[in-house]
C-alpha cells in the first residue's frame, strides 16, 4: 500500500488499498461494458450536474491525456494486471506500462488537479477502465477521473466537501457501480474522524452521498479511524476501523446489506489478553474471503488473519505472526505477503495464514505491493520500483516515463 502521510498516528491501515483494488478487479470479471445511465460526453464539452440526497455540487468535465516527456519520479501506487500490463501513479501524474514496468506513459490529462500536495488513489480495473480519486484539501474538494479507453481519454468529476482527504480508492464492482469512502473535516481527532460514504451508478460520472457519519445511520459514527470499505455486490458491503483509541478493543467491523445505506457492528471471536485491535476491509473470493487484523499483544505488534468461508457470516482467526506490517498483499485465499516495517522483511503464506515463511530475499521499506500471480509481483520503495519474476530475487527496475 502507499507511503500516504496525513494527520493521522496510524499506518498499517494502508494495506486496505491494496486489498480493495484487488477484489474489485476480481469482482469485474464477466461485467459488462455498460454504464448504466451515463451521460455521454464528447471531448471539450462540460457538464454540469448537481448529485441527489445530501450530495453538494458536482462538476464534470472530459479532456484527453497529455503525453510530453516527464522526469522520473518514484511511484506511489501501482497496480499490474498480468506480467505485462498495468497502471501506477506518482504525486502528478496517472502512468501506464505494457512492458512489465520498464516504460511507462504518461496518460495524465491535461486538466488534472493532481499536484505534489494532493492525495491520490486509483482503482484499475483493466486496460481500458480506471477510476483515481484525489483530494483538494485547500479547495474543499475531491476529483474522481475515469477513462473507458485506457487513459486516451477523461471525464472528471468534482465533488464539494469540507476538508477533503482520500486514503481509500474508488470501489466498483462492475463498469458502472462503485463507492468511495472520503475522510471529513481535516481529519482524526481524539480518536474519531469524520467520513462521507459515496455512490455512483453510472461509472462515476455522478455521485450521490448515502451515509455520513455527521447524520449518522445506525454504526457509521465518527468512532475510531477509518481504514476503508469493500463491497462484494450491489448490497452486501464492509467498512472497517484502523484504530479506536476509546475502545481498543472493537473490532470496528461493519456490514450493511442495503448497499451502503445503513450499517450495523457484524461480531468476530476477539483474541483473548489483547491491547487494541484494528480491521481492515475483507477481500471476498466467492463464498471465502480474507479478513486482514492487527493486534497488539504485550506490546508486540501482530498480523492476524480471519478467514470466511461463508460470504462473512462468520470469520474464524489463523496463527497470529510477529509481523508489524503496513503492506499486505492479498492475491487468492492462500497465498498472500506481507512486510515488516521497520525493517522491509518479507514474509509469506501459501496456506491462507495457517503457517507463514520469512524470505531472505529482502526487498526494503516496501510501500505497496502488486502481484498477478504467486510467483510475479513488483513492489514500491521510497525510491525505487523492483520486480520479482517466476519467485526469484526482488529486482530494480530502471524505468522511464514517456
Amino acid at each position: 500500500m502507499n507511503n500516504v502521510k496525513n494527520k493521522r498516528s496510524l499506518g498499517w491501515w494502508i494495506t486496505s488499498v491494496s486489498l480493495l483494488t484487488l477484489v474489485f478487479v476480481l469482482a469485474a470479471c464477466g461485467a459488462g461494458s455498460g454504464s448504466g445511465g451515463a451521460t455521454t460526453l464528447n471531448p471539450g464539452v462540460t457538464a454540469t450536474s448537481t448529485t441527489t440526497g445530501n450530495a453538494t455540487s458536482a462538476t464534470t468535465t472530459t479532456s484527453s491525456s497529455g503525453s510530453a516527456q516527464k522526469p522520473t519520479v518514484p511511484l506511489t501506487w501501482i497496480r499490474m494486471l498480468d506480467r505485462m500490463n498495468g497502471w501506477a501513479l506518482i504525486k502528478t501524474q496517472i502512468l501506464k506500462t505494457a512492458d512489465g514496468g520498464v516504460h511507462w506513459k504518461d496518460v495524465t490529462p491535461s486538466s488534472s488537479p493532481l499536484t505534489s500536495t494532493s492525495q491520490a488513489a486509483g482503482t484499475f480495473m483493466n486496460t481500458q477502465y480506471a477510476w483515481v480519486a484525489s483530494s483538494q484539501e485547500d479547495r474543499n474538494t475531491v476529483t474522481i477521473q475515469r477513462t473507458t479507453d485506457g487513459g486516451q481519454n477523461w471525464q472528471a468529476t468534482t465533488i464539494s466537501v469540507p476538508s477533503p482527504s482520500v486514503f481509500d480508492p474508488p470501489h466498483f464492482i462492475n463498469t458502472h457501480e462503485g463507492w468511495l469512502e472520503i475522510i471529513t473535516n481535516g481529519g482524526p481527532g481524539a480518536g474519531q474522524e469524520s467520513a462521507d460514504i459515496w455512490h455512483s451508478t453510472d461509472g462515476g460520472l455522478h455521485w450521490s452521498r448515502i451515509a455520513s457519519t455527521d447524520q449518522p445511520n445506525k454504526y457509521f459514527t465518527r468512532e475510531g479511524f477509518k481504514s476503508g470499505i469493500s463491497f462484494k455486490d450491489t448490497l452486501n458491503g464492509w467498512a472497517t476501523l484502523g484504530s479506536d483509541t476509546g475502545r481498543p478493543l472493537n473490532p470496528g467491523l461493519y456490514v450493511t446489506h442495503d448497499g451502503g445505506k445503513s450499517w450495523m457492528r457484524e461480531a468476530f471471536p476477539v483474541p483473548q489478553n489483547i491491547d487494541s485491535i484494528g480491521t481492515t476491509p475483507p477481500v471476498l473470493f466467492g463464498n471465502t474471503g480474507i479478513l486482514p487484523t492487527y493486534i497488539t499483544q504485550a506490546g508486540q505488534q501482530k498480523l492476524l488473519l480471519y478467514v470466511t468461508h461463508d460470504r462473512g457470516e462468520t470469520w474464524n482467526p489463523t496463527t497470529p505472526v510477529n509481523v508489524d506490517s503496513r503492506t499486505v498483499y492479498v492475491i487468492d485465499p492462500m497465498h498472500i505477503w506481507a512486510t515488516q516495517t521497520q525493517t522491509g522483511q518479507f514474509y509469506y503464506t501459501s496456506d491462507g495464514g495457517k503457517t507463514w515463511q520469512h524470505s531472505t530475499n529482502n526487498p526494503g521499506q516496501i510501500q505497496q505491493l502488486s502481484f498477478v500471480d504467486p510467483t510475479n509481483g513488483w513492489a514500491i520503495t521510497q525510491t525505487s520500483l523492483l520486480h520479482m519474476a517466476n519467485g526469484g530475487s526482488w529486482n530494480k527496475i530502471n524505468y522511464s516515463i514517456q
